[in-house]
């Protein structure tokens, strides 16, 4: 992928909804993070990284996503709840293919109030309708 065509995936992006905003994963989520995360297992269960089961755990966890942003191969997200402006969450694009015009989204996962609400679904149309390759 040339430069130019990995900046959409290195350059942060924010999106705003009526019920979330994904916002550029950072270092200032990781407290929220950890705390939607409640040490619930089920919320990890599919993902392939080792659940965080500390504050400095997810902080890594962090850092890694960011570092995989910065070689332009995952764009992670913080899902803000709008009403109480906390990460309950987090997204990302991944897999992101210029050649084959692909990209995939996943890494997603959410505090377990926000399940079968619709915050997933305005995720994905945030994301959807901002995604290029």
């Amino acid at each position: 992928m040339t430069n130019e065509a990995m900046q959409p995936y290195i350059t942060p992006l924010t999106l705003v909804g009526r019920r979330v905003t994904l916002a550029p994963l950072a270092l200032e989520h990781t407290s929220d993070l950890f705390v939607a995360l409640n040490k619930d297992a089920e919320l990890w269960a599919y993902l392939p990284a080792r659940m965080p089961s500390s504050v400095a755990d997810m902080a890594a966890w962090v850092e890694t996503a960011l570092e995989i942003q910065r070689h332009g191969q995952r764009v992670p997200f913080a899902v803000l709840d709008n009403a109480s402006v906390r990460a309950i969450g987090s997204t990302s694009y991944l897999d992101i293919s210029e050649e084959h015009r692909h990209i995939e989204i996943g890494w997603t996962w959410y505090a377990r109030p926000y399940w079968r609400t619709a915050v997933n679904t305005e995720c994905k149309y945030l994301l959807l309708g901002s995604a290029t390759v």
